[in-house]
Formats: C-alpha cells, structure tokens, sequence
C-alpha cells in the first residue's frame, strides 16, 4: 500500500472554488472588483482536504501496525495488545480527522452569512438553535438540511471531537489479531456514548464503534452535507469568475531578497530531538546542584 496522495477540499467539491469567488465580489457588475479573500472562507475547503487526508493517513496506518504486529505472527486466535506506539500511530489519526471534520463544520457557517447577509455563530452547533425553530433566519429547505444532518450524524462529530480535546484519548486500546476466516483484523474502537464527556462512564458495548469505520462513514456523511448545502448557493448561470488569489504579505521587502526558510529533511528534525533532550537534563542537573550549593537562609525548626 502506498502513501495516500493528497487532495484538497476544492477538488473534493469543485464547486466551492467557484463559490467563495462569487462570495468575495459585489453582486452588481459594477461592483465586481476583486477584494483580498476573506480568511474565514479558506477555513471549509483547507478543513475538509485536511479531515479527507486524516482518513487516507488512518488507513495506511492501521496497514503499517498490521505488517509491524502481525507480519511474522502465526495465523492462530492470539489477540496482540498494541504498544503505545502502535496505538499512538492510529490514534493521532482519529485525533487529526476530528477536529479538522470539526472545523469544516464550523467553517460552512461563514458560506451562509455571506451569501444570505446574515449575522451568524461562527459554530455549527449554535446555528442550529437559530435554524431549528419557526423563526430560521435561512430559507426552510437549508434548515432542514442542516438539522437533518446535525440530528443524524454532525452533533455525534462534535462529541467525539469534545472528548478528544478535553477529556482523555478518544481511541485509547489497541489490538490486532487475525480472524477465523485468516484475515487480519484492528481493534481500535470509540466510546459508544461520547456525549456524556466523563471517561469514567464511558461504555464500550456492542455494536462497537471501530475508529476507522467511523471516521471513514463520517467524512462522507460531512463530504455530502457540505455539498448539497453550499450548491444551491452557486448563481444561476454558467458564470466564469475570476479565480482570487489573497496576497496578505509583499512578497519582497525593501526589495530584499524575498523571505523563504530552508528546506530541512525529517532526518534533521530525528536528530535535533536528543541534543534538545541532552540540554534538557543538563540544565535540570545544574540546576538540582545550584539548589544544593544555595545556603538555607529560611525559616530553622530548631531555632
């Protein structure tokens, strides 16, 4: 299995490109000047390329944890518990699709307020106690569509992205082992009642939520609320906008020689991990030993 290819979130639905440049331009042909590209609008098609590729990046993971774990193991009904590592290396997976999942939630938010001329939460969530009533300040069919989605599959989203960031690891047990049938097979599941927000309650019952089935069926359930949501937002008629580019920084200063940082490799980095690691322990030591050459000038017991 080879490295899953990056693809970003305009790919995945091309016509959000379309969209956010006719978002960022007047509505009059007068008025239809370009303007820097409001950042709140990059935040859905980045979020939604980075939750696409945390799903790819789980995948190839949970390949390479099987060749590591079961690679030489016999084919019998031993269950391998994973270390940390094998654990962390799936794990950090789940982590990345939440909450990038999470921020294309919250970035479609922005897409309504333009295109409607609304004040809205910059939160998925908060909108929908805006949108859920009789007073939805967005037409019925996009409410409707947002509260189904929200009901069926988003709050559950949120949750889990919840406990991820401020409760404990959302996927905390690993295991491989082989099947009946000879195929190998990953143990990585969720809790199944990621609302409740207290590990110490959380419940792992049948049917199990295995990480990767969830994240995979999530991010398609998201991939397609994006979609139908932002699709009808599109102006009638073929359109050929001009693609905006936001340039937030000169590109020289002073004529200068323009600002660039060198490429290093992931060697580098390895290897800068114990030097920084070594200074670490060396300052603590010199440290331990000033405190022990300071005189006591406190408080005696016994005085």
């Amino acid at each position: 299995m080879e490295y899953p290819g990056f693809v970003s979130g305009e790919q995945l639905i091309p016509h959000l490109g379309r969209l956010r440049d006719e978002l960022t331009v007047g509505k009059l042909p007068e008025e239809r000047k370009p303007t820097s590209l409001p950042l709140h609008l990059e935040l859905l098609p980045y979020s939604l390329g980075a939750a696409c590729l945390a799903v790819s990046e789980l995948i190839y993971s949970q390949y390479l944890v099987v060749q590591s774990v079961l690679g030489h193991a016999a084919r019998d009904a031993t269950i391998h518990f994973l270390s940390p590592e094998d654990r962390d290396r799936m794990a950090f997976r789940v982590d990345a699709f939440l909450d990038a999942a999470r921020r294309a939630q919250n970035g479609i938010t922005h897409y309504f307020a333009r295109a409607y001329g609304l004040s809205l939460p910059d939160s998925l969530d908060k909108v929908i106690a805006r949108v859920s009533g009789s007073n939805s300040p967005l037409p019925p069919h996009l409410s409707r569509l947002i509260t189904s989605y929200w009901l069926e599959s988003g709050k559950r989203l949120k949750d889990y992205r919840d406990v991820a960031q401020h409760h404990g690891l959302v996927a905390s047990e690993g295991r491989a082992f082989f099947r009946s049938t000879g195929e190998p097979a990953i143990f990585l599941i969720l809790p199944n009642n990621p609302d409740i927000k207290n590990p110490q309650k959380f419940k792992y019952e049948k049917p199990a939520v295995h990480a990767l089935p969830y994240c995979w069926k999530a991010f398609f359930e998201l991939m397609r609320f994006v979609y139908r949501a932002t699709e009808p937002l599109l102006e009638q008629g073929p359109g050929n906008p001009v693609r905006l580019i936001a340039v937030r920084t000169p590109v020289r200063i002073d004529n200068d020689e323009p600002e660039g940082a060198t490429l290093v490799s992931t060697a580098d980095f390895r290897r800068e991990l114990p030097v920084v690691l070594r200074s670490l322990d060396e300052e603590t030591n010199k440290d331990q030993c000033d405190g022990e050459k300071t005189p006591n000038t406190g408080p005696q017991a016994d005085a």
